[in-house]
């Protein structure tokens, strides 16, 4: 929904998906993926923080990559997590 210029529908989305699995780890990527492109950073971090726990061999290659994500690429706490881009 966020690629198709509907932000917000995709946060809406990504937040009821949350509350119906919130340990599915790949529930917690698509949410902060969603949350970043509507420009909530802090709670797209808050997703990946979540991910790196339930999942702690992630595949940070991928995350360091995927464009949904490019916002958080220079955050203080993304590279922590997963390296620089």
């Amino acid at each position: 929904l966020g690629q198709l210029g509907e932000p917000e529908a995709g946060v809406a989305q990504a937040e009821r998906v949350l509350a119906d699995a919130p340990n599915d780890a790949r529930v917690r990527y698509n949410a902060a993926c969603a949350f970043s492109r509507a420009g909530r950073t802090e709670r797209a971090i808050e997703q990946l923080q979540v991910m790196v726990k339930l999942i702690p061999n992630h595949l940070t290659d991928w995350v360091r990559r995927d464009p949904d994500l490019a916002s958080l690429h220079e955050h203080p706490e993304f590279v922590r997590m997963f390296g620089g881009s």
